[in-house]
């Protein structure tokens, strides 16, 4: 079972994770666990991975308001992934890069 520690510096909390199919075919905590679990956490705290300028913006605006979406694009194993939390419903997901 993967572990996540939250930090207190978290600036939202991810609620519900869940994770697509791609996802879930694709993922192996043996092989990509630890560096998952960082990229969580960075999420959380405010390092959104490859965004771009913009969806810093975007994500930090969402923060204050509570009214969207955070969104965050990382790369595990050569693998891009993108972690979605939607705040209003208080689910985080997991999906590859490509998947809606």
């Amino acid at each position: 079972m993967l572990k996540i520690t939250l930090s207190l510096d978290a600036k939202f909390h991810i609620g519900q994770l869940v994770q697509t199919i791609g996802f879930f075919d694709w993922f192996s905590e043996e092989r990509h666990g630890s560096e998952l679990a960082a990229c969580i956490l960075k999420h959380t705290t405010g390092d959104y991975g490859d965004s771009c300028k913009l969806g810093v913006q975007l994500n930090e605006a969402s923060i204050l308001d509570g009214s969207d979406s955070v969104l965050s694009f990382y790369e595990i194993s050569g693998q891009s992934i993108r972690i979605q939390t939607n705040l209003q419903q208080g689910v985080t997901t997991l999906l590859l890069a490509g998947e809606d």
